[in-house]
């Protein structure tokens, strides 16, 4: 007997274990109005459940239609979820509360998923719903978290300038449902709204709309089935309806997109070194601006500007001498700028441009440009096993102006022995020279050598390279796959690209015989995006909502497609009849998921 308490007290495993854990979500006891109430005169909603509960982030997952002037009171107390409108309730209107996945039980987290609660101050209650989906223009991601409002068709600003007439949120994977809508006629539109206003404040904010008017209607749908008497369905016994309900409209896809900036505004100039600076615009400038130095000398030709790497960044690199010695210079900028209006004026900046801490601290060549000792920088994008579809580069740290080309020789290895390869010399720019690409007729699996002279090349200021020598490898045409892409239905203008796993473009196809070519591919997983250019210009192009232009259509392959070495893949997409929700690949949803 003693042993056995002595191993009861032991076991400390075998005691009370608190039972299983609560999974349940919480569940609505009461509430008052009820739900779906008519003639609803107060301002306060109290719904009661059966245990503890929190709302989670209220402020922002809690959407009550019509939209609210002023922010309701919404707080969880104790077992209730209590909200207080502060508006003067309109007369004969529908509300809906979304709660979305907002309301938890207080000690598992469990999530009411999906609750929505509503009733009329009138003796109506408007049921008419609109339902659909929410993509990403460009890659079909579906969009959560996004706004989903209508208006009625008489103001055609409204979205500008409005918030929605009744709303909801998308869920996880897109979809929405705007419920209790009265009848009429109405436009719809989606909008990433960060900032609560429930307009369209902000260019650079993804948006969308349908191009269509909307008038929601409600369809009564019923199946009959008959009941034998017998196995042998020979003796009749009943019928039995099986009735539905469907609203309309319902499985509408909208594609957001943001818009271009079109709003035309200086930033900044950074002075990177003694010898450049950088003009940072808050858009593409549509001319050139007018740079002048102020001192008391005249100053011309003083600078040569450098290709743009970025739309909105213009660098420029000074080759009067007396100039770049200075620590400070002092410049007029004359450029275009968005007034008030919308409206482009032109607009005069004086700028001090100073050699800042941080970049005279890089090298000393900053504080001597003119010394001729430092060498010439330069980096390439050699590697030992080179791409056949890589264009061997040099790029330069400042601009170039003279090259002799016979201190430059490339070969090729043919068993033991380097033969010289003929190459053409192509530059980035003519008059600011940063970048050398060198064109030459490759071989699958040949080992080549790439030999610069010291004082092959020389920059604006004098520098020289020094002696550079480089061996390098084509991979084998073993080590590639090719892709075939066969549409039944050719579309005019397509672009058609090959994605890697993060969802960007490696490749654009190329047309023969009436399909899609990818050649030269390396082994992995991949993804096919066809893009429609409507205006031809090579890539796709996002909406403008003033025009009422919709972003440029894309169509995805709905399979991950596996290239393997020294394999041809040939599939045939009939792009037009995937629905728009099911084109994304699964393994791209699942990336989607975890970002």
């Amino acid at each position: 007997m003693t042993a056995v308490l002595l191993h009861s007290c032991a076991n400390r495993g075998s005691g009370p274990q608190g039972g299983p854990k609560d999974e349940s979500s919480p569940v609505i006891v009461k509430s008052s109005p009820d739900n779906r109430a008519r003639l609803v005169s107060s301002k306060r909603i109290s719904i009661e459940f059966n245990e503890l509960i929190s709302i989670e982030a209220a402020y922002k997952n809690v959407i009550i239609s019509p939209t609210q002037k002023n922010q309701p009171t919404v707080k969880a107390i104790g077992k209730k979820a209590v909200i207080t409108l502060e508006d003067s309730l309109l007369d004969n209107t529908t509300y809906t509360i979304d709660f979305g996945n907002s309301i938890v039980d207080y000690n598992e987290k469990n999530v009411l998923k999906d609750y929505q609660f509503s009733f009329s101050t009138g003796a109506d209650f408007d049921t008419l719903q609109i339902s659909g989906i929410v993509l990403d223009a460009h890659t079909l991601k579906a969009m959560s978290g996004i706004s989903v409002g209508i208006y009625k068709t008489d103001n055609d600003t409204a979205f500008e300038t409005t918030p929605f007439m009744r709303m909801t949120k998308t869920k996880e994977d897109g979809s929405f449902v705007i419920r209790n809508i009265k009848e009429g006629k109405y436009k719809l539109y989606a909008l990433n709204d960060v900032t609560q206003t429930y307009f369209y404040k902000q260019i650079g904010t993804d948006i969308a709309f349908c191009d269509s008017i909307l008038q929601p209607d409600v369809h009564m749908h019923g199946k009959i089935d008959t009941i034998w008497s017998d196995s042998l369905k020979t003796k009749f016994d009943s019928l039995i309806v099986d009735a539905h309900t469907e609203y309309y409209p319902k499985d509408l896809i909208l594609k957001s997109f943001k818009e271009n900036p079109i709003r035309h505004f200086f930033k900044k100039c950074t002075r990177n070194g003694k010898n450049n600076f950088t003009l940072t615009f808050g858009a593409t400038p549509l001319k050139q601006p007018v740079l002048t130095i102020i001192d008391s000398t005249e100053h011309s030709n003083w600078y040569v500007q450098e290709k743009a790497m970025r739309a909105d960044s213009l660098t420029y690199w000074i080759t009067d001498s007396l100039l770049y010695k200075q620590d400070t210079l002092k410049l007029s900028l004359i450029y275009l700028k968005t007034d008030s209006t919308s409206n482009l004026i032109e607009k005069t900046d004086t700028i001090n441009m100073v050699v800042t801490n941080k970049s005279s601290k890089k090298r000393n060549k900053y504080n001597e440009v003119d010394n001729q000792n430092l060498p010439l920088s330069f980096v390439h994008n050699i590697v030992n096993d080179m791409e056949v579809y890589d264009t061997l580069s040099l790029n330069f740290e400042e601009p170039i102006t003279e090259i002799v080309k016979d201190s430059i020789q490339l070969f090729i290895k043919k068993d033991t022995i380097w033969t010289q390869v003929p190459f053409e010399l192509i530059k980035d720019d003519s008059l600011c020279t940063k970048k050398l690409k060198f064109l030459y007729k490759k071989s699958y699996g040949d080992t080549y050598k790439l030999n610069v002279d010291s004082a092959s090349i020389r920059s604006m200021y004098g520098r020289t390279v020094d002696k550079f020598y480089k061996t390098f490898r084509i991979k084998q045409l073993e080590e590639y796959g090719n892709l075939f892409i066969k549409l039944p239905d050719m579309p005019q203008n397509g672009i058609i690209e090959l994605l890697n796993q993060k969802d960007q473009c490696v490749q654009t196809a190329f047309i023969e015989d009436n399909k899609y070519i990818f050649q030269d591919i390396k082994p992995g997983p991949y993804y096919i995006r066809l893009i429609i250019d409507e205006n031809v210009n090579g890539k796709w192009d996002t909406g403008i909502y003033k025009d009422n232009k919709q972003a440029e259509l894309v169509y995805y392959y709905p399979k991950q497609i596996k290239i393997r070495a020294n394999w041809d893949i040939e599939e045939e997409w009939p792009y037009n009849n995937i629905p728009w929700e099911k084109q994304r690949p699964e393994e791209l949803k699942i990336n989607d998921s975890k970002k």
